[in-house]
């Protein structure tokens, strides 16, 4: 595994370590298929991933998926709050505790219908 990789998924997992709950993982388009790969290696630490600027979609089966509009940047950083709130949280599994499910739903569900 290359260095990057190690550091990356150590930052995700100390995250999601201080934070108790998955991780939400933000890109731009550009980088969309490796943030879909690295959200597919570490499910159970990433919830959600959100693409930024993204032209077209691309559903995966093991991560929510969400993408904001690729026409006006302005726009997609003024919705991203509003895609952050509607995501649901999900406690990570802690090894002293077993499997911890989310007893948090949001009231919106997320936002392509999957929570």
């Amino acid at each position: 595994m290359a260095l990057h990789h190690v550091k990356v998924n150590g930052v995700i997992q100390g995250t999601a370590h201080r934070v108790g709950r998955k991780v939400v993982l933000i890109a731009h388009a550009f980088s969309m298929s490796r943030a879909l790969r690295l959200a597919d290696l570490h499910k159970e630490w990433i919830s959600d991933v959100v693409i930024i600027g993204a032209f077209y979609r691309f559903e995966t089966s093991s991560v929510r998926t969400h993408f904001l509009s690729p026409w006006s940047v302005l726009h997609a950083l003024t919705e991203l709050p509003r895609v952050l709130r509607n995501i649901d949280m999900e406690l990570i599994q802690t090894p002293d505790l077993g499997r911890v499910e989310s007893t948090f739903e949001n009231p919106g569900g997320s936002e392509n219908g999957n929570g």
